[in-house]
């Protein structure tokens, strides 16, 4: 790669960033389930803080990538810029004999003044780690949506 190449790449990766800087987006204060009754009914009761725990990844990797992120009880779609997640599936199975299926599922959408500007789904599946059949299933998918907070982020900043 020659000189001119390298800094019109670095120009167009710098060019990209610039719709987050600066912007600020409301995002849930602890991301809610799209429907609780279609997630396995112990993870709902052990797993009480997935939800916070989205929204804080969620919130580490915006702020990461530029955005001002404004944490809310209730979010109001029809103004300014608001990411609504929704956490749409949740699995934890399996035994120390077989290891560990777990998984989950999450839905990303994004508004502009009310307008719905794009949507996505994010599916993780971990078995969690090398020594994952003595993680408790709740452990894993912590991590799970840890990572949709990455996922999430990445996605908003490198699709703007």
């Amino acid at each position: 790669m020659n000189k001119k190449t390298a800094v019109m790449f670095f120009g167009m990766t710098m060019a990209s960033q610039v719709w987050a800087a600066g912007e600020h987006i409301s995002i849930a204060s602890s991301i809610p389930y799209l429907d609780e009754s279609l997630v396995q009914e112990n993870i709902v009761k052990e797993c009480a803080s997935l939800g916070a725990s989205l929204s804080n990844s969620l919130s580490t990797e915006l702020s990461n990538v530029g955005y001002f992120v404004d944490k809310v009880d209730k979010l109001d779609t029809s103004k300014d810029l608001v990411l609504e997640v929704k956490i749409t599936s949740m699995t934890a199975g399996g035994s120390f004999v077989f290891g560990k299926q777990t998984g989950g599922t999450a839905k990303a959408t994004l508004f502009k003044d009310g307008t719905v500007v794009k949507t996505k789904v994010f599916n993780r599946t971990s078995g969690g780690g090398v020594f994952g059949v003595y993680k408790g299933n709740c452990s894993i998918l912590e991590r799970i949506t840890t990572v949709f907070g990455k996922d999430i982020a990445l996605w908003l900043n490198q699709s703007n």
